[in-house]
């Protein structure tokens, strides 16, 4: 199995809804639960999914909705890519999803079947914790509210650990 790595910047994206939400409070906390210096993260590093599963713990402790919250913030809160992106429309950022995927994750795989006013997303070999697809169905609706596209995001698949995959239907006006 290959080994689970996250980009720093991934990392990065949910501190900064930490610190946001939480204030720097908050980082404090989380940076104690992880073991980790959060400032001395790099953004073009990789570092073990144990620090991504943690902040899912850390979030659900505060409420299992923060988890798809954070996502979703990450997605919209892209730096300069987010104002671009508020000038695509939902099929074009979703075509460019898996490579950004394969960008931030070494394991798992997503593939995206893009139809006329849905899609369905198929997250493969993901699982982390019972919090992962939570967090990627937030990335999801991240995505709509970056497009400003209205629409649903649904679990296709039953939920928790005995899954590896996380399966979704997208659906819009």
């Amino acid at each position: 199995m290959t080994e689970r790595k996250v980009r720093g910047d991934v990392l990065k994206g949910y501190i900064k809804y930490i610190k946001k939400t939480w204030g720097q409070a908050g980082v404090d906390s989380y940076e104690t639960k992880a073991g980790i210096l959060l400032d001395e993260l790099d953004d073009k590093e990789w570092y073990d999914a144990e620090f991504l599963r943690k902040l899912h713990f850390w979030m659900a402790d505060k409420g299992k909705k923060y988890v798809s919250l954070s996502s979703s913030y990450c997605v919209q809160n892209l730096g300069l890519l987010s104002y671009i992106v508020k000038f695509m429309n939902i099929k074009t950022l979703l075509k460019k999803v898996p490579k950004s995927y394969n960008d931030g994750f070494s394991y798992g795989t997503l593939s995206i079947d893009i139809q006329e006013k849905r899609a369905m997303a198929r997250f493969k070999d993901v699982i982390i914790d019972k919090y992962t697809c939570d967090a990627w169905k937030g990335a999801l609706e991240g995505a709509l509210l970056a497009t400003n596209t209205k629409g649903t995001v649904t679990f296709t698949n039953e939920e928790g650990m005995g899954d590896k995959d996380c399966f979704f239907l997208m659906e819009w006006d």
